[in-house]
């Protein structure tokens, strides 16, 4: 056993608090004591800010917890609303800043609560053993008519099979003709085409996770703070990029050439702050007559890794110029 501790380091795991855990969930319980520690680590080292905010990128609680920016987000969301931590954005580039709650009454209230749901947790799988042990092979105990005949096998409930019945004189009708738990449609030549709702599903949560990437890359909360009176084109772009990192064609029209699809998402996942910004000052900076406005868009935002720096050395020099 000592080989093991050695192996998994003791100074190097986290402490969760049981209660907290059933009461917050787990994945909540755990960001919540990476935060903790941090804020330990802050506070011995004299780092802490005004008010005991400590900052916390999404890289470094990724390190801690093994949590995805997208799974961050929930649980941050979720302890915030426990009233557990305080979360804001600010600085430049933007960072994420905490601080805890020194609520002590809110703190018991919550493991009390994450008390009172173990319980009542373990008395229901009690009660299911129980249940379970009641019924042996799916079959419940012969009853005794009142007149004395033989008596009745009857329908008895399985703990792990609740459809499937046994010794039963009853006969159910089963219909085998309708297809799997999915959609149907015919093809021009008639042959059936199966959708199958899981891959749908998992195409929505894949586009969810690039959107909430894009989202943390590009800043996307600071920038609507910043300029709120653009909000809707900061949004509108950063529909686009998901779109377009989303997008199952081959090809990408970008300057007017087929871009292999690849190269425009591997372009549009390094975008931050900087190139929203840049694409804003362009259209706000444009005079001419734009037809195809989604592809000027999806140019401007792949050409401003390449244009950025030389476009804002331009203009820093005009501006010099007019002194």
């Amino acid at each position: 056993m000592k080989a093991i501790f050695k192996l998994l380091n003791p100074d190097n795991t986290m402490s969760i608090n049981r209660q907290l855990a059933h009461a917050i969930g787990l994945a909540e319980a755990v960001v919540y004591g990476a935060l903790l520690s941090k804020y330990a680590y802050y506070d011995q080292h004299g780092l802490l800010t005004d008010g005991d905010w400590f900052y916390s990128t999404v890289e470094d609680l990724e390190e801690s917890t093994a949590l995805t920016a997208r799974q961050q987000r929930r649980c941050i969301d979720t302890l915030i609303k426990s009233g557990l931590i305080q979360c804001k954005v600010q600085g430049m580039p933007a960072k994420r800043y905490f601080c805890i709650n020194d609520d002590t009454e809110l703190l018991a209230g919550i493991l009390s609560n994450g008390s009172k749901s173990s319980c009542d947790k373990s008395a229901q799988l009690d009660g299911a053993v129980k249940q379970s042990e009641s019924v042996t092979n799916g079959i419940t105990e012969p009853s005794s008519t009142s007149d004395g005949s033989a008596p009745v096998m009857t329908k008895a409930h399985n703990l792990f099979y609740p459809n499937v019945t046994t010794c039963s004189n009853e006969k159910e009708e089963q219909d085998f003709t309708k297809p799997p738990n999915c959609s149907i449609y015919k093809t021009k030549e008639i042959k059936p085409k199966l959708i199958n709702p899981i891959n749908q599903s998992e195409d929505i949560c894949k586009r969810s996770d690039y959107s909430q990437i894009i989202r943390d890359n590009t800043e996307c909360d600071f920038l609507i703070q910043q300029n709120p009176e653009k909000k809707e084109t900061i949004l509108e772009l950063i529909d686009i990029i998901v779109d377009t990192v989303c997008s199952t064609k081959p090809t990408i029209r970008v300057n007017g050439e087929d871009i292999p699809h690849d190269i425009v998402k591997s372009v549009f996942l390094k975008l931050n702050s900087s190139h929203i910004e840049y694409v804003l000052d362009a259209m706000d900076n444009n005079i001419s007559d734009v037809r195809n406005i989604r592809s000027y868009l999806i140019t401007a935002l792949y050409n401003s890794r390449l244009t950025l720096n030389s476009y804002w050395k331009s203009r820093v020099n005009h501006d010099m110029n007019k002194r």
